[in-house]
């Protein structure tokens, strides 16, 4: 949880407007895939969900994406999910005090878009 701590830390109200802007003026796929997998580090460090839910308040305060929907892959499969989740066991999962599988990231991603929806 380090890692997203950090920047939860980082994400002050004029930074997050700033990635807000930038992803409504360029679409900026990498901001929207930064602040989404955050989201998802915390699910999957099982985080408290009082701060899970102060990001997603955050989030849709300043226009940055929550949903499947808001990353404009609303129709995304299981198998597309679980293809990422692997391809994210190449990144730095390994620096969790715990073992981390594509199973758990799959699910983290899956929890973010539901947790998204239900706090829009």
């Amino acid at each position: 949880m380090f890692l997203a701590f950090k920047l939860r830390d980082l994400i002050t109200v004029p930074f997050g407007w700033l990635l807000g802007q930038l992803y409504n003026l360029f679409e900026n796929y990498g901001v929207a895939m930064i602040v989404f997998g955050v989201l998802v580090q915390l699910i999957v460090e099982g985080a408290p969900m009082e701060e899970i839910e102060e990001l997603y308040d955050f989030y849709n305060e300043v226009g940055l994406p929550t949903t499947f929907a808001d990353l404009g892959i609303a129709d995304a499969t299981d198998e597309d999910i679980m293809k990422v989740a692997e391809t994210s066991m190449h990144s730095y999962w390994d620096v969790e005090p715990f073992s981390v599988n594509p199973r758990m990231i799959a699910d983290g991603i899956k929890m973010a878009n539901v947790l998204g929806l239900r706090l829009k």
